[in-house]
């Protein structure tokens, strides 16, 4: 999964811009082959994505009726203040362009779109790119200059001109600033629209349509659910769940009301299960962790909070701990780095604990009570 970070500009196309040369400031300046792409958006019939700030595209060099393999991509991210400056986490995935491949199935189901077959638009870019390198030779900042026409969509016909500058490497934010402040000296102005698909099918007859989607969920719940997609996308691509992930959910992403209904949770989770899953504890745990995600998730759509359960766990022993984490929590809501380096370690503590034996027991081992409580 990687997050992607850029800036979005709208341009007349006609605009003239000098570029940068072979070199700037100390990066170098690779201006190359302008591309020819074909995109294709995905979503349910609800526009359940959509409603979710979540889009699912096909990109490839030919139509999406051909079968040529070309990349998918999964995009999601929570709400954003301002609407052409975007930092959105990608899940891609090379495949043919026949169907939407069974990786993004459970990542899916945490935003309802279980079957997001409905096309919304198909749109065919003529892109020039200018890429910026360090010394060593990496891409640390790329200049994308899209000429597109909507080829399929509410729009069907319409032209537009995009630039986007994404920040590849974040240490090179002030460069990336420093291209942003000469596009707009020399006329460029920041998009009105968050992405190339509202482009596509935004219009004076579906904007009405389209602001009853985006104010389906409350902000918070939309946050919420890309949080709990981000670590489905991390135990589908590597896995695992990392307890820094998880730990960083807890902490600073996830609301308050849902990062205690789901600290708890996954407290009760091993408590039920831990004591037979092995000491490998790694893919069953994340594979738990996913599922609980999704039908958190599915909770949080339906009613828009999470309530709080009187969860039935086996013994005393386990219901402390319960207790313990999430005092824990509580104080470490919003203290930053610190506080998730400590939260990570907690969560490896919670899966060193011998489960089997505290499931009988009404005693918490006493270096976990000394450490935690």
């Amino acid at each position: 999964m990687n997050l992607e970070i850029e800036v979005k500009f709208s341009v007349p196309t006609d605009f003239e811009f000098g570029g940068f040369g072979i070199t700037w400031n100390n990066l170098t300046v690779e201006k190359r082959q302008t591309k020819r792409t074909f995109t294709t958006y995905f979503d349910t019939e609800g526009r359940d994505l959509l409603a979710c700030g979540a889009a699912l595209r096909f990109r490839s060099s030919q139509d999406i009726d051909c079968e040529e393999e070309g990349t998918w991509t999964l995009k999601f991210s929570p709400p954003s203040a301002e609407v052409h400056r975007s930092s959105r986490f990608e899940f891609e995935i090379r495949a043919g362009g026949g169907r939407v491949p069974s990786q993004y199935d459970l990542v899916l189901q945490v935003f309802g779109a279980s079957n997001p077959g409905f096309e919304l638009a198909m749109l065919k870019a003529e892109r020039s790119a200018t890429v910026f390198s360090d010394s060593q030779g990496r891409h640390v900042i790329e200049l994308d200059d899209d000429f597109v026409t909507v080829q399929r969509g509410t729009n069907e016909g319409s032209t537009f001109r995009e630039i986007e500058v994404e920040v590849i490497d974040h240490g090179y934010r002030t460069e990336a600033e420093a291209i942003i402040r000469e596009l707009l000296d020399a006329g460029a102005s920041f998009a009105v629209s968050s992405s190339k698909l509202e482009q596509a099918i935004a219009s004076s007859e579906t904007r009405p349509y389209l602001t009853g989607l985006f104010t389906r969920y409350r902000q918070e719940v939309v946050a919420d659910l890309n949080v709990f997609a981000g670590l489905v996308v991390e135990s589908a691509e590597n896995g695992v769940v990392l307890g820094n992930d998880l730990a960083r959910a807890l902490v600073v992403e996830l609301s308050d009301e849902t990062a205690k209904r789901f600290a708890e949770e996954t407290v009760f989770l091993l408590a039920v299960n831990r004591a037979n899953a092995g000491r490998q504890h790694g893919p069953w745990f994340s594979g738990a962790v996913a599922r609980l995600c999704v039908d958190l998730a599915g909770e949080l759509r339906e009613g828009g909070s999470l309530s709080r359960l009187s969860l039935k766990f086996p013994s005393r022993a386990a219901r402390r701990v319960s207790e313990i984490v999430l005092q824990k929590i509580v104080v470490f809501r919003d203290k930053g780095d610190e506080a998730i380096s400590a939260c990570t370690m907690l969560i490896e503590d919670l899966n060193s604990l011998p489960w089997k034996l505290l499931n009988g027991s009404d005693e918490v081992p006493v270096a976990f009570e000394r450490k935690w409580s």
